[in-house]
């Protein structure tokens, strides 16, 4: 029995919608994606993810995707999961962004990193000419500088570089964002100073950290950061990305070995040391996801380890439903 009372929570359940894998097989019309994107929006799956590379591991660009998928949907929030800052000028990404986010009539979370380390990141900032060494400070200085031009839209008026790294003035954007300071946006991170930054300055948490323990201590982490800086920490969203793969015990881990294969080129055994990956029977899998429920996680981000995108919609429908019955009446 659950030690965790949901009846008074937002537990959340999203789903990743594949790009990538579509790119993995070759096919270059997106129109699946935003079409899974609809079925799911009217199932009623919380939230819809769509997640970035341009050249490491490439799929289409974020954006145009996700425009696309709030033309279809209605209610689901849309979220990156997640957009490289760092790789981008900041008053492109806050117009891109405050264009993305009224076309979501105000439903985006903007998940945001600075880039998995590794040659395949390195050549990525290299080819879109960002500087690597400096991509956490950049992150963080692009979400600065993009949040003064977003209160500027907002309020009529101009911006001016804040963080000194940019050298804009007088800039000014059109549409504003829904909101003053822009979308809520959620860090990807598990370094010590990542979370404290993720405490201080952003609105949700979104690791994937592949224990339960390391999420709850990290969410301490995030938590007490805020806390310090005169944040309510309760105010924080507490995701979790998290990667599963349903089916029996043989067939589930043969089908996440076949996805890291593919997607990271790699074995599962290796991509399990770093994220959260769940093989097993349905009922496995909610075990294993209620125990980061019971950690803190609120908001489940859920990748389907498939190469068939076709399974993606009864799964996450499946899945959604077995974890809110688990927690019923709790």
């Amino acid at each position: 029995m659950s030690t965790v009372d949901l009846s008074t929570m937002d537990l959340r359940l999203g789903t990743v919608l594949p790009s990538r894998e579509l790119a993995l097989a070759s096919v270059h019309d997106p129109s699946p994606i935003v079409a899974l994107a609809a079925d799911l929006d009217t199932a009623g799956v919380d939230s819809l993810w769509v997640g970035e590379s341009i050249t490491a591991r490439p799929r289409i660009d974020t954006y145009t995707l996700l425009a696309a998928v709030a033309a279809v949907t209605s209610d689901a929030t849309l979220g990156t999961a997640v957009l490289l800052p760092a790789l981008r000028n900041p008053v492109a990404f806050a117009h891109q962004v405050a264009g993305l986010d009224r076309l979501a009539q105000g439903r985006l979370v903007v998940g945001v990193g600075a880039g998995f380390p590794g040659p395949d990141t390195q050549s990525e900032f290299a080819a879109l000419g960002a500087d690597y060494h400096r991509r956490v400070s950049g992150t963080e200085a692009t979400l600065t500088a993009a949040r003064a031009i977003w209160r500027a839209a907002a309020t009529g008026e101009q911006a001016a570089d804040p963080t000194g790294r940019f050298g804009f003035d007088g800039v000014a954007i059109t549409p504003a964002p829904t909101t003053t300071d822009g979308p809520p946006t959620w860090l990807a991170t598990a370094t010590p100073g990542g979370l404290r930054r993720c405490g201080e300055h952003h609105d949700g948490w979104l690791p994937y950290p592949p224990e339960p323990a390391d999420y709850a201590a990290g969410l301490a982490q995030v938590r007490s950061a805020a806390d310090a800086a005169g944040r309510d920490p309760n105010t924080i969203d507490a995701g979790l990305y998290v990667t599963a793969a349903i089916g029996s015990g043989t067939t589930s881990q043969q089908r996440l070995d076949d996805y890291c294969n593919a997607y990271y080129g790699g074995p599962s055994d290796l991509v399990g040391l770093i994220q959260a990956l769940v093989p097993g029977t349905l009922t496995q899998v909610v075990d294993r996801l209620s125990a980061y429920i019971e950690a803190g996680a609120r908001h489940l981000v859920i990748r389907h380890a498939t190469l068939d995108p076709t399974l993606i919609a009864d799964e996450a429908q499946q899945l959604h439903d077995a974890v809110r019955a688990r927690y019923a009446g709790t």
